[in-house]
């Protein structure tokens, strides 16, 4: 699964960058235009990082996040997009386990039509909270992932879009803090480094700049 996955994130990334020149071709205005966005969303963990965060209330998994996209014909975008939120939150303390990431990529969109979907893929990179290791070295909290998914933008307005999306960033491994849940009902906060894949639910709004 895993290895299909990969193969069509290659494919995809492919595809956006040999599209442009086959579709030399002049754009409406409105499809000139770049946009940007902004969007809150639902962190779900999987694998061995959501058996570390399981139990976390929702309200202590999401991100807020940015965006700017620009066109590079018709049919495809190239996107930059940062977010940041929480993964966790320790129960009792008023510090949250966070993270950031930093990704580019690109959006394969409907090019007609009031409602457009499209399908998305890039890279990025996902920084989480830095903290010490029991040794007092630093922990290496910091690494690589692959980002695909896809979305529906919605009209509400002349140049107003609800954005509704959905991502799975496969990132790479990395050492963070975690709330261990304990059958006492107590609760002690560990550490674990494992790869960190996650999907994104996302709520957004696009604004697009420029054109007609």
């Amino acid at each position: 699964m895993v290895a299909t996955c990969r193969t069509a994130l290659r494919a995809f990334l492919i595809l956006i960058v040999f599209h442009a020149p086959a579709h030399a071709q002049t754009p409406a205005a409105s499809d000139r235009s770049g946009a940007v966005g902004f969007f809150i969303q639902r962190m779900s963990p999987r694998g061995e990082f959501a058996e570390n965060t399981q139990g976390a209330d929702r309200g202590h998994q999401g991100a807020l996040g940015f965006h700017l996209t620009g066109p590079v014909n018709r049919f495809v975008n190239l996107r930059l997009e940062y977010f940041f939120g929480a993964y966790e939150k320790n129960p009792g303390y008023t510090d949250r386990y966070l993270f950031r990431a930093l990704g580019i990529g690109g959006e394969l969109v409907l090019p007609r039509g009031p409602v457009r979907p499209y399908a998305t893929a890039g890279l990025g990179r996902l920084s989480i909270s830095s903290f010490e290791e029991a040794d007092g070295s630093e922990a290496d909290t910091g690494a690589g992932y692959r980002m695909y998914g896809g979305g529906v933008r919605i009209p509400a307005g002349s140049r107003w879009s609800i954005d509704l999306a959905w991502r799975h960033h496969d990132a790479g491994p990395v050492s963070y803090q975690h709330v261990q849940r304990n059958a006492d009902g107590s609760s002690t906060e560990t550490s674990a480094r494992t790869r960190t894949p996650f999907d994104m639910f996302t709520l957004g709004f696009h604004y697009r700049v420029g054109g007609s």
